[in-house]
């Protein structure tokens, strides 16, 4: 019997006669090993961990693995850690844990941490300095790599997440670059070479003995997207009336007065890009193929606020409406359970959030072109990709991504990923007296 009226006294993989003594919001608390931190809050009714960044609403655990979007809590001892989603944090004796709102804080002391490292010894080359590639020159160099050249064509790092959080309301966002530029200037053996594009010859010259290419993703430029898995008749973002996300927010290009937003993403970015658009002036027009807009903020919950404030700026919202053709100055689109209605909007200019890219035209020419039998011949041991250059996802995804194969570089395969270290098989006392 373990006394905690929210677990059960048998299954599952805690080890019941194994107790961990940890502190949670200056509160004592027991739980077991095999438990995550999010399990052994639940199992002594702990359900909230802290509160919305906005408006201070309570925020609790709502999913089991790493994306989870609420129950982000700062580790206090034995070492600060912050912004950890509490169903990843394995629950140990002396943890000292409190949950967060939105901003953690970094260390003030060395980490103590050792990592093994068998390839200690190795040159490696990041391509990329995006959240995947910056995590994962971060972690390659806590874990005493020789060196780390962190390699980025534009001047600075941080990629999608320079422009991300310039929309209304994210800058919060911006921790995610200036948390690992601060540890990555810590580490000696991680160099940024900031303004320097590789071609695939550049980086098989480049001396290095593992190569990992992170460079990112795109929006397509011409309207490809999940829901008809084709590109829309007309749209092309060189033309000046349509414009990608990238285009708007990253390079700066205009828009006129009446924009139509085709939004096949389903998240944040349609839906900020009209906010931003509206606060400027536009008359803006959001239109989508779902039943509803940005369907993936009621997990984040901020689902509600985002509709008031659309809402309030008086931003037209379409729902079931795909475009079916588009030109300057008008845009045709059909319902999408009934393809013979068609409607006819006029618009000055459409942005096109429909579908993202992967960006690896440099791993493929690499792997392709001049294959892997070159590579090795140059001493390279080690050719991996990560991040949106594998599959375009959420940022969180994409760090995880980089970190995971930084931590797991000198496995059999690193490319395919270990189990999670929670997965182990626990023999249950019961079985072994039966």
């Amino acid at each position: 019997m373990t006394g905690q009226e929210f677990r059960t006294d048998t299954g599952g993989l805690v080890d019941r006669s194994r107790p961990l003594r940890f502190r949670f919001n200056d509160q004592n608390l027991i739980g077991y090993e095999g438990d995550t931190l999010a399990s052994a809050l639940l199992a002594n009714g702990v359900h909230r961990t802290g509160a919305s960044i906005r408006l201070g609403r309570p925020r609790g655990i709502f999913s089991a693995g790493a994306e989870e979007p609420n129950a982000l809590v700062q580790i206090e001892e034995p070492f600060p850690e912050p912004m950890l989603p509490a169903t990843t944090v394995e629950l140990y004796d002396g943890l000292v844990a409190r949950g967060l709102g939105g901003r953690g804080r970094l260390a003030d002391r060395p980490d103590p941490a050792r990592y093994d490292a068998i390839h200690a010894h190795c040159d490696v080359l990041v391509v990329g300095a995006g959240p995947a590639g910056m995590e994962c020159a971060r972690v390659l160099g806590e874990r005493g790599m020789r060196r780390v050249h962190l390699v980025e064509g534009q001047d600075d790092m941080g990629g999608i997440m320079r422009w991300i959080p310039q929309f209304p309301g994210l800058g919060e966002w911006a921790r995610v670059v200036n948390y690992r530029k601060i540890q990555i200037d810590k580490l000696k053996n991680v160099e940024f070479i900031p303004n320097t594009r590789l071609d695939a010859d550049g980086v098989k010259n480049y001396g290095a003995e593992i190569v990992i290419v992170a460079t990112g993703g795109y929006w397509a430029t011409d309207g490809l997207n999940g829901c008809t898995h084709d590109t829309i008749p007309g749209a092309d973002a060189s033309q000046a009336w349509c414009a990608t996300p990238e285009q708007i927010m990253a390079e700066g290009k205009a828009v006129g007065d009446k924009v139509l937003i085709v939004d096949n993403d389903g998240y944040f970015t349609g839906v900020s890009l009209a906010e931003k658009l509206a606060e400027e002036g536009k008359q803006v027009t959001l239109m989508t193929h779902l039943g509803h807009i940005a369907p993936y903020m009621h997990f984040t919950l901020e689902a509600p606020n985002m509709h008031r404030k659309l809402h309030k700026l008086k931003v037209e919202i379409v729902t079931y409406q795909v475009p079916t053709e588009m030109a300057e100055g008008q845009v045709t689109s059909a319902h999408v359970y009934d393809e013979e209605h068609l409607t006819e909007w006029g618009v000055d200019s459409v942005v096109l959030v429909t579908q993202r890219r992967s960006n690896e035209a440099l791993y493929r020419e690499l792997k392709d072109s001049v294959g892997i039998d070159a590579l090795e011949s140059e001493g390279i041991t080690g050719f991996y990709r990560i991040g949106d250059c594998v599959a375009p996802r959420l940022v969180a995804d994409c760090i995880f991504d980089g970190h995971r194969l930084a931590r797991e570089i000198d496995s059999e395969n690193p490319e395919v990923p270990l189990p999670f270290k929670r997965e182990r098989h626990v023999i249950e006392r019961e079985a072994v007296l039966a």
